[in-house]
């Protein structure tokens, strides 16, 4: 079953990652700093691996993808960090366990889980306004009660917020900070504001 669970993930990362036309032929190439020893690696892991080797390389010509990076957690424990294909094409420069990608919309399960294990802790409450926990920021004024805006909604995308996604930021950039990314920042951060009746539409 985890077998199931991560080649899913991986071809919903893959999926995520479609944006080249060109055909290609996927280099594999392990370049991580992180490596393992024979004897920390089960043979059901071997296995495993050796099924990443070969059915990545595969997918990614299928679905025209130039190249993808993989971990495996395994108790807390980063046990394999591996890349396939390319991380410049144009360039001819391989992914590798160390490749470094803006996180994107990756973070937004990670953002969940972190806030499931805070809603699971008793520290927040999945319907409370969000603005309870704010400290530095208030929403602007709106034809709409903020106090709608709960973390659910928040999290399900029915909030009523105006900002659908955001950019990132280029490495020689510096980083704003949330109240600058909340008050709008640049030519493609607008400022987040209520737009709908929360919880009316996603």
């Amino acid at each position: 079953m985890k077998k199931v669970i991560l080649i899913v993930l991986i071809i919903s990362l893959l999926l995520t990652l479609v944006s080249c036309k060109e055909n290609i032929n996927p280099a594999i190439y392990d370049g991580s700093s992180i490596k393992e020893t024979e004897a920390a690696v089960s043979t059901e892991a071997n296995g495993f691996y050796g099924i990443l080797d070969d059915e990545i390389p595969s997918l990614l010509k299928s679905y025209n993808v130039p190249g993808v990076a993989v971990a495996v957690i395994d108790n807390s424990r980063l046990v394999l960090a591996k890349g396939y294909g390319y991380a410049d094409r144009g360039k001819k420069l391989y992914m590798s366990g160390d490749t470094i990608f803006q996180a994107a919309s990756i973070s937004k399960p990670v953002t969940a889980w972190g806030i499931m294990k805070l809603v699971e802790q008793g520290r927040i409450n999945l319907d409370a306004p969000v603005e309870k926990y704010i400290k530095r920021w208030n929403f602007p004024g709106s034809d709409y009660d903020s106090k709608g805006v709960t973390i659910r909604r928040l999290l399900n995308h029915t909030a009523g917020l105006s900002v659908t996604g955001y950019p990132g930021v280029e490495p020689s950039a510096t980083i704003p900070t949330i109240e600058e990314s909340l008050k709008g920042y640049g030519p493609y951060v607008k400022p987040l504001s209520i737009i709908h009746e929360p919880g009316t539409k996603w």
